[in-house]
């Protein structure tokens, strides 16, 4: 009786162990709308991992946040013959395989502007803080170099050894002459490309992870007129995490070896923040991007209405100077301001200024916390 008691005890024990550390899922958004499928995270060890990265995914690929539309989660960016923007289907999407710290994943699907196009985009987040994987971040500046020199040589390799491989053929009496325009055309578009590949940064590469590999993914040379041409498309050049070990940062290797991340933050690129504007309004904020000239994607929502707001501006030396915009003038064609944002970025973890009304230049004080 004791050992039958005993192995119900582990049993409930092991399912509850498993319950508390139990893996990530993905899952398609509810509700469906039409045929398209878009992931879910839910992460029972961590729901607060699982918020973050819904949240950041929604933001960017849905333009709203988790649960906050009117009729489905796909209406701000699906078709619809009233509005005169563009519209995205996601049409599937795939989970890999990877180490327990790191979540990795591609949506597919067709964006439709002035023609469509298909795309597939790769996500990829720590599990230790729900934050995207910031790929320059991975690898120290030489390594980075070094990277990128390796990168650019294998696509260049591939598409010397395609045009080596595909000679055309004497021009005859006889050639027809699309076929001739064709050829030409498909050669100049590579041969441009072979020129525009040496100068290529990590910014010209996506990637995803494996259990003990990074792809690195970059797009291919021809555009939408000339893809037919393109045989090559995109190219996907494998490294595995020992051979990319001389070129990663400390926090690489951490990420990479399933260690917890004790490297202080260089960029609040990736990061969300949570605080107050005027002490008295819950605010929450995400920067998406930080570009080398330090323009940036950065957009902030009142917590209890959950629209979202874009700033923008740039950001230098631990400094923002932001602008948020009231609405557009068509008598001026241009943006009349609402406000703008003075703010430092302190300690690795703080957004600390002001709030400036352009109109009454009230000031009220923002305070933020990385989330």
């Amino acid at each position: 009786m004791i050992k039958y008691s005993l192995l119900i005890l582990l049993f409930f024990s092991s399912n509850l162990l498993f319950a508390q550390t139990g893996k990530i899922e993905l899952k398609t958004l509810k509700p469906v709308y039409e045929t398209n499928q878009y992931p879910e995270i839910f992460y029972a060890a961590n729901p607060k991992i699982a918020e973050k990265i819904n949240t950041f995914l929604q933001l960017e690929d849905l333009e709203h946040l988790p649960n906050v539309f009117q009729k489905h989660p796909f209406e701000k960016v699906c078709y619809d013959e009233q509005a005169t923007r563009g519209s995205i289907s996601f049409e599937s999407w795939k989970q890999f395989k990877t180490t327990k710290n790191i979540l990795s994943f591609s949506v597919s699907g067709d964006a439709t502007g002035a023609y469509s196009e298909n795309f597939e985009a790769y996500h990829n987040f720590d599990l230790s803080t729900g934050d995207p994987v910031i790929l320059k971040t991975l690898f120290t500046k030489t390594g980075t170099a070094q990277l990128e020199k390796l990168l650019n040589k294998k696509v260049e390799q591939r598409i010397t050894s395609y045009l080596k491989a595909n000679q055309p053929p004497e021009k005859t009496e006889g050639t027809v002459k699309q076929e001739d325009d064709d050829i030409d055309e498909q050669i100049s578009m590579y041969n441009d490309c072979l020129n525009d590949v040496k100068s290529n940064t990590l910014e010209w590469y996506k990637f995803y992870f494996s259990q003990d590999s990074i792809t690195f993914v970059r797009g291919r040379c021809s555009n939408h007129a000339l893809r037919a041409l393109d045989d090559l498309d995109d190219y996907f050049i494998t490294f595995s995490f020992r051979e990319l070990s001389s070129y990663l940062s400390l926090s690489g290797k951490q990420l990479l070896n399933d260690s917890k991340n004790l490297v202080p933050l260089s960029s609040p690129e990736g990061k969300m923040f949570r605080g107050k504007i005027n002490d008295k309004y819950p605010v929450s904020l995400i920067i998406s991007k930080i570009y080398e000239d330090g323009s940036l994607q950065l957009k902030y929502w009142y917590d209890k209405v959950k629209t979202p707001i874009e700033w923008r501006g740039k950001f230098e030396n631990n400094h923002f100077s932001l602008v948020e915009d009231d609405y557009h003038s068509e008598e001026l064609k241009a943006w009349v301001p609402r406000a703008n944002i003075e703010a430092d970025w302190r300690n690795g973890n703080k957004i600390n200024g002001t709030w400036i009304n352009y109109t009454t230049k009230k000031v009220l004080k923002v305070e933020l916390s990385r989330y």
